[in-house]
């Protein structure tokens, strides 16, 4: 039985749940047989969303870790970044650092065509990437971006996908086929190469929803599931928790995040995450922090005793540890004799 789609038919238990997200750190999972493979799936779905669009985004961006928690650069969130000179480019940021991708910016008025590409990757990248505009069909990531000038449309290629970035709201793939083309025809003459050395700042949506707060909120049932085990999470005090996580329930909760606690002292914002759980007058509440990121929730009356402690677990990025609240208090306590 999944603890969250409940005794729903046609589940299957190929895979396990890790409590905190893999793509932000996490490394323990839950045992096999909690979570099913299609609520999996589905937090999948919300975990990008919230990897990509919301305010941990820029924090992920900017400290790590990278792909499946690792320091390799993963699926990056490509957007429109500014220059020094007031120049649009395509990018993205990893630990703090901007990286322009291979793109071109064409202005459709007067026919200019500059190319973007690190000088480092060589005739051979620049090949590579000529090649995938010529091959260029109908498949794209529209990004629309109001501060781009009415006459300039960026067009990139990276990691098997292409980006195309302007103010339009839509755009037709005829306009985008004769632009490539135009720029495929004239590059000898009007490439223009960019060693990348200038300061960018970029420009990037952010949204909140509640589908960024369930990852919040899945989290903390996780650790709740992790010290109290399956049974007690199946219990029916959990259901409107549980449905609204899935999308089978409409609950009244606060979608915007804070950066103020009494339990920041637990661990550094730039270097991990935490899920503390405790029982308030026989209900029992958590805390969860995303790079300094919060969300509290009630998640049920507390169908069994009450918690003599608070219940706790703490993801460490980058130093790649996990560790309870036991043992960060006794890890704690260690260092001050």
């Amino acid at each position: 039985m999944c603890i969250y789609y409940n005794n729903k038919e046609n589940l299957t238990y190929t895979g396990q749940e890790h409590i905190f997200p893999a793509s932000i750190g996490g490394i323990e999972k839950l045992p096999i047989g909690y979570v099913s493979d299609q609520a999996n799936n589905y937090f999948s779905r919300l975990e990008q969303e919230l990897l990509k669009y919301s305010m941990v985004s820029m924090s992920r961006e900017i400290y790590g870790p990278g792909k499946r928690g690792t320091n390799k650069i993963g699926e990056v969130n490509v957007c429109v970044m500014n220059d020094e000179q007031n120049n649009y480019k395509l990018g993205y940021l990893f630990k703090g650092k901007p990286y322009t991708i291979p793109h071109i910016n064409v202005n459709i008025k007067t026919g200019k065509v500059e190319l973007s590409i690190d000088k480092k990757e060589g005739s051979e990248y620049l090949n590579i990437f000529l090649q995938k505009l010529e091959n260029f069909k109908e498949k794209f990531v529209y990004i629309e971006y109001n501060d781009i000038p009415q006459d300039e449309i960026l067009i990139g290629y990276y990691q098997n996908k292409y980006f195309i970035a302007s103010s339009y709201e839509k755009i037709e793939i005829s306009k985008i086929k004769n632009i490539i083309d135009m720029f495929l025809q004239s590059i000898n003459k009007n490439a223009k190469f960019e060693n990348n050395k200038s300061q960018v700042c970029v420009k990037n949506t952010m949204t909140i929803s509640k589908d960024n707060v369930k990852v919040y909120a899945k989290i903390a049932f996780n650790v709740l599931a992790k010290y109290k085990g399956k049974e007690f999470v199946l219990n029916p005090a959990f259901d409107n928790l549980r449905k609204w996580i899935i999308g089978e329930k409409d609950l009244n909760i606060n979608c915007f995040p804070n950066r103020n606690s009494n339990l920041n002292f637990l661990i550094s914002d730039l270097t991990g995450h935490y899920c503390i759980i405790t029982d308030i007058n026989g209900y029992i509440f958590a805390e969860v922090s995303i790079y300094g990121w919060k969300h509290v929730f009630k998640l049920g009356k507390n169908p069994g005793e009450k918690f003599i402690m608070p219940l706790g677990f703490l993801c460490d990025f980058k130093n790649k540890k996990e560790y309870t609240l036991e043992e960060f208090f006794s890890t704690f306590a260690k260092t001050q004799y």
